[in-house]
């Protein structure tokens, strides 16, 4: 095995491990768990320190410092395999968090866009991967198999590029987070039918049959597990709460993972499966924050481990001569597991920027492509060459992806520069009805929480107002009430003529995409420069206009800590002028 290893090494590697293997091997011998993990550590925190510093996300850094000392790199690490403890537990971890943070109550609130999407991502590209296996010399199944492990977005990595832009509340933001949910959920069954299946040599009868048996084991452990929960768990978990040990509260939600797991094992499914269904049973619970606080950071740090082992079975050698298969399957991403969103996205009537930067939301590969390639190779589905692949396309696009983001963002502002992007609301005689609107109405764009806020309190005052919205159920919502409602993206010249700014008495942007609120308020002082505007504004935004300009500037979290400055020194007996004079020369500081 450990020469095998080294002649696929290249040459440079092979020479440089081979001279320092002599001395190195007792001091580095992956054997003694401690130097195992001294190793795998050390390759995390480095890998992690470098992808921050070059501003990639961290499992860039992991699985590239995998691969670096692993066998096919300088073979630091002789034999991937001895660091099977520590990265099985990343992967325990890992899917009992999924089971706990899981929502399917979410999924549904978001209507049936995510969910149509997300099946014509995960059809699609198993579909194309499929036809391309007869052209590769490749095994039909082989080649569904790796479609589905491409259709796979990132979760964690797309949720922190959505929270870096302040994207998270947007219309794109919501459709992404619906995608994401649902391909966490496909993940569940493929695992329960990957470990099922010891490989697909048998005839069609045999394989349905044995994937018959495996899902009723899956049903049969969810079922019970799921029954003790209801009854045994918040019992147990409740009687360690009320000793207010943390201490044991923690051992009491590690025993109870590691329980299912084993119970999982035992019946002959997957461990991952048993920790999923552990982090259902305790995300059902009334303690289920609390379990998830305390699992959280062991989960980050087991699961880097978890990364940096996959990252030492990837031979860049084999990277190096495949690039055009990868160069293959970065365009199916591109343009089948990213288009198929965005042109969903358009079919539901959403406009061209929500669809461009669902697109490329949906771009980076992550965690749960590796978890499921690593499981289809254990049970003979696929083979080593898999993980390289699905290495090899991961990192580019994990590179890419903020870059996918910005390119997205510069094509709208080009297209919508050539009026090429605006959207044209269907026209209703009731949606701007100037006896309903009033001589000096409020246009509110974006009817989310803080614009039914603000509707509720104009239409309770006899202050005549209308919404612009962009997403079609808020417009629904606002028709409800009988707003006067225009449909439409407020950054386009052609749905602000419909708000008759020049009857306006304020414009009030209560949206968080920030492309969209600095084009709209552009727009509208192209419209009417005297017009009074009320934005909600991301942190640090700074805004180039005249000076002339009306213009107020909300930043929720700068607001907030004002408010808790205002209630603190209430606390210590300050009087309410005293607190306002403190308050407003906090916010006259802060003002450029």
């Amino acid at each position: 095995m450990g020469s095998a290893q080294a002649r696929q090494r290249p040459p440079a590697l092979r020479a440089l491990a081979g001279a320092h293997a002599g001395r190195n091997r007792a001091r580095l011998s992956t054997a003694d768990p401690l130097a195992a993990l001294a190793i795998i550590s050390l390759t995390a925190v480095l890998g992690g320190f470098a992808a921050r510093l070059l501003r990639q996300p961290p499992l860039a850094g992991f699985l590239v410092g995998g691969a670096l000392v692993g066998p096919h790199g300088l073979g630091v690490v002789p034999n991937a395999g001895d660091l099977e403890a520590p990265a099985n537990m990343g992967l325990v971890l890992l899917m009992f968090a999924l089971g706990a943070e899981l929502s399917l109550g979410s999924l549904v609130r978001m209507g049936a866009l995510p969910i149509v999407a997300g099946v014509l991502q995960v059809v699609g590209m198993a579909g194309a991967w499929g036809l391309l296996a007869g052209p590769l010399g490749w095994d039909p199944v082989q080649g569904v198999l790796f479609g589905y492990l491409l259709a796979l977005s990132s979760t964690a990595i797309v949720l922190k590029l959505l929270s870096e832009r302040g994207d998270l509340g947007s219309i794109h933001g919501r459709i992404l987070v619906g995608i994401l949910v649902f391909q966490d959920i496909t993940v569940v069954p493929a695992m329960v039918l990957l470990t099922g299946l010891p490989g697909h040599s048998g005839d069609a009868l045999q394989l349905l049959l044995v994937a018959g048996l495996t899902v009723a084991k899956s049903l049969a452990l969810l079922g019970g597990m799921l029954l003790l929960g209801l009854v045994v768990a918040p019992r147990v978990l409740g009687r360690v709460a009320r000793l207010r040990s943390r201490e044991l509260f923690v051992l009491a939600v590690f025993g109870m993972v590691v329980g299912t797991a084993s119970t999982a094992v035992a019946l002959g499914l997957s461990v991952a499966l048993g920790a999923f269904v552990a982090g259902i049973v305790v995300g059902e619970s009334e303690y289920s924050q609390q379990a998830l606080a305390d699992v959280v950071p062991m989960r980050d740090i087991f699961a880097s481990f978890f990364f940096v082992s996959l990252g030492m079975y990837t031979d860049f050698g084999f990277i190096v001569q495949n690039l055009g298969l990868i160069a293959l399957a970065l365009a199916t991403v591109v343009v089948v597991g990213s288009g198929l969103p965005a042109l969903t996205t358009l079919a539901f009537g959403y406009p061209l920027r929500p669809a461009l930067l669902v697109a490329s939301g949906a771009l980076p590969l992550g965690e749960f492509n590796f978890v499921l390639a690593r499981t289809a190779i254990d049970a003979g589905l696929a083979q080593e060459s898999v993980l390289g692949l699905i290495m090899g396309t991961a990192l580019v696009t994990l590179v890419a992806a903020p870059a996918a983001n910005q390119a997205a963002d510069r094509l709208y502002r080009w297209l919508a520069a050539r009026k090429m992007a605006g959207v044209e609301p269907a026209p209703e005689p009731t949606a701007i009805d100037e006896l309903m609107l009033g001589p000096r109405h409020a246009v509110i764009c974006g009817f989310g929480r803080t614009g039914q806020t603000i509707a509720d309190l104009l239409t309770r005052r006899r202050i005549p107002c209308m919404v612009v919205d962009l997403d079609p159920r808020s417009v629904g919502r606002a028709r409800e009430l009988g707003l006067p409602c225009v449909y439409g993206d407020i950054s386009s010249p052609e749905v602000l003529a419909r708000c008759r700014l020049d009857r306006a008495r304020v414009l009030v942007i209560a949206i968080s995409d920030p492309l969209v609120v600095d084009m709209a308020i552009r727009q509208t002082l192209a419209i009417a420069p005297r017009l009074d505007i009320v934005a909600r504004v991301a942190r640090g935004t700074r805004l180039q206009v005249p000076d002339t300009a009306r213009i107020e500037l909300v930043e929720p979290s700068f607001e907030a800590g004002l408010e808790i400055v205002r209630h603190t020194l209430q606390r210590f007996g300050l009087t309410s002028q005293e607190v306002q004079l403190i308050v407003s020369s906090l916010r006259q500081q802060r003002e450029p």
